[in-house]
């Protein structure tokens, strides 16, 4: 699954679960509907500090967006390819 199409996934799962409006999520996080809309299609990414606004706003941490349980499991042969270091604020 491409990064991008997680992330608006995940947000409108989230946006969901709180039964938060498009329109609220915007005045919370100081962004427009628009381009909350535009990620949750996976028209447009949001940079590392929008989707942290985000991620506060939801009450969830940055890394809900970037991981998948489905996609956790690492199998013989696999590579990967991603990964992230939390503590210091990087996408490595």
């Amino acid at each position: 699954m491409m990064v991008d199409s997680l992330v608006g996934q995940k947000l409108k799962q989230r946006r969901d679960e709180l039964n938060l409006s498009l329109r609220a999520l915007a005045a919370q996080t100081g962004l427009s509907a628009v381009f909350l809309s535009q990620i949750e299609r996976g028209k447009s990414n949001p940079s590392l500090n929008s989707l942290q606004r985000i991620a506060k706003t939801l009450g969830v941490p940055l890394h809900f967006f970037l991981t998948n349980q489905k996609d956790s499991t690492i199998r013989k042969g696999q590579n990967l390819t991603v990964s992230t270091d939390i503590a210091k604020g990087k996408l490595v």
